[in-house]
């Protein structure tokens, strides 16, 4: 019952909720079943086409993307995500080979969605239908994305079309097809709002016009919000300078760096999947400050001349080599992980360097509500450092070890004896400085 299989009414018997329906299990990004969606067997009136298990502590719809721990790793290869709305729209994609497909779990897109997605790519396509429901949908839907600091598009299918429909009746080809289509996200709002509203009113163009561009000057990041108010200049023939001035919200402030020291706060927790192999703490922090952040990659190979071949796991020295060649090779400002899907890895190499990015706990932006704005850059420098010195630290820790064998076999050999005492004052010195 706490799951949310058996429902109790007052003075009956426990029955079965998802009685007389086909059953989706619903997987954490783990592969663990963490709850239910039934559809139901006959179209009826009488009762919902779907329902879904309740919030239980392992459930949290806000929180659940269907069928991202199966897409994951095609999402990081694609560079994008496709979010439908649908169960069975998800499984349809993925039978033809897009798998890089998510769905909303029986609810609209939140925030905490877009954040779990923001570890793997930083670019959404939103798939909807091309009913009035479908179109205030993903009006909707893209206003939060573009909030959230992630690029988007959206594909509107012909009207009555779902993907699940698409690849049932046309077959995969068509379903591709329509699934190219994108619109960008200014296309998107300007043929929304004249759907919606008269553009031959002076007054109503005008409100709906200031309305597209205060959605345009949320975006938070500035180079993308420059270019959308760009196409949004070019689409209603208006200059984008007076489009930002007769905006009446304000672009969002520019993330100041901290004065203080970077507190690592994590986003939501989620269940995690296991790596794929097993890796010392300090290599996961290095190997996920130079994904993350070229300038914490070339302060690792340039300033502190790191060897990879110092890192005590083998699949970590293969990653951290690979990453460090295309630091020398790559002549733009791209993070590596950003590369991952160009670089030549073995498949198990790969599988780690996607485990490693999707796992990195990010500030999340919403600590800017309560006023504490988090650099990313000063975070993954700090956990760039943090990182060398554990990794120094473990060193010393094995030659330690090693001269404290010696001694047993040596016990009056007074040079082992200073050298231990040596060392170990580095050690101190090494603690204090990671601390």
């Amino acid at each position: 019952s706490e799951a949310g299989l058996i429902i109790t009414r007052e003075e009956s018997r426990p029955y079965d909720r998802f009685r007389n329906r086909v059953m989706f299990p619903i997987w954490n990004i783990a592969g663990d079943v963490i709850g239910f969606a039934g559809r139901a067997l006959t179209d009826s009136n009488d009762e919902p086409k779907y329902i879904n298990s309740p919030q239980t502590p392992l459930y949290d719809k806000s929180a659940t993307l269907y069928a991202l721990n199966f897409a994951r790793h095609a999402i990081v290869r694609q560079h994008y995500v496709f979010i439908v709305e649908g169960y069975m729209d998800a499984i349809a994609l993925h039978s033809v080979g897009i798998e890089h497909c998510v769905a909303t779990c029986g609810t609209a897109l939140t925030e905490r969605h877009l954040e779990v997605l923001h570890r793997l790519t930083d670019r959404v396509v939103l798939v909807f239908d091309g009913d009035t429901a479908g179109w205030n949908a993903a009006y909707r839907a893209l206003s939060l994305t573009l909030r959230s600091g992630m690029a988007v598009e959206i594909v509107i299918l012909p009207e009555g079309e779902d993907p699940d429909s698409l690849v049932r009746r046309r077959g995969a080809e068509i379903a591709r097809q329509q699934l190219a289509k994108h619109l960008s996200a200014v296309e998107f709002m300007v043929t929304w709002s004249k759907r919606s509203h008269d553009w031959t009113n002076p007054h109503t163009a005008r409100t709906q016009i200031r309305a597209l561009a205060d959605t345009v000057l949320s975006v938070p990041d500035g180079i993308y919000r420059e270019l959308l108010l760009r196409e949004l200049s070019d689409r209603v023939g208006i200059h984008a300078e007076l489009l930002a001035r007769s905006s009446t919200t304000p672009p969002p402030p520019q993330t100041q760096r901290p004065r203080h020291r970077t507190i690592r706060i994590a986003t939501e927790p989620i269940t995690l999947p296991a790596s794929p192999v097993f890796l010392r703490s300090e290599e996961i922090a290095l190997l996920q400050a130079v994904l993350f952040s070229r300038k914490a990659a070339h302060t690792l190979f340039d300033d502190y001349l790191f060897d990879p071949a110092t890192l005590p796991t083998p699949e970590a020295r293969e990653l951290m080599h690979a990453l460090s060649t295309f630091i020398k090779t790559d002549s733009s400002d791209r993070a590596p992980g950003r590369a991952l899907p160009e670089l030549h890895l073995p498949e198990n190499i790969r599988s780690l360097a996607e485990w490693l990015a999707f796992t990195c706990e990010l500030p999340s932006p919403r600590w800017s509500k309560f006023g504490v704005e988090l650099d990313s850059e000063t975070y993954f420098l700090q956990l760039l450092d943090d990182a060398v010195g554990k990794l120094d630290v473990r060193q010393i820790d094995e030659r330690i070890a090693e001269l404290q064998q010696q001694l047993e076999q040596q016990p009056n050999n007074l040079e082992l004896l200073r050298q231990i005492v040596d060392m170990n004052k580095l050690r101190i010195k090494l603690l204090n400085r990671t601390q």
